[in-house]
């Protein structure tokens, strides 16, 4: 079952394309050392209007076949 929070990233997908994707750690900060990156549990998305989505990796298992649309 799609987790509320990946369902409002999915909707506003559909008409906003991300522009910034950021890898984030467990304390929702970015990546500063190999340590981070290790640790990474969480992706920033930022879409064109504006709106920012953090979706944790329960949030991405929850649909597994979307891709985020980046306007490509």
């Amino acid at each position: 079952m799609v987790t509320e929070n990946m369902q409002r990233f999915m909707d506003k997908n559909k008409t906003n394309m991300v522009v910034l994707g950021e890898h984030r750690t467990p304390e929702n900060t970015p990546i500063a050392n190999r340590n981070d990156m290790e640790r990474v549990d969480r992706i920033l998305y930022r879409l064109d209007d504006g709106t920012e989505f953090t979706i944790t990796r329960e949030d991405a298992q929850s649909a597994p076949g979307f891709t985020p649309d980046w306007g490509l």
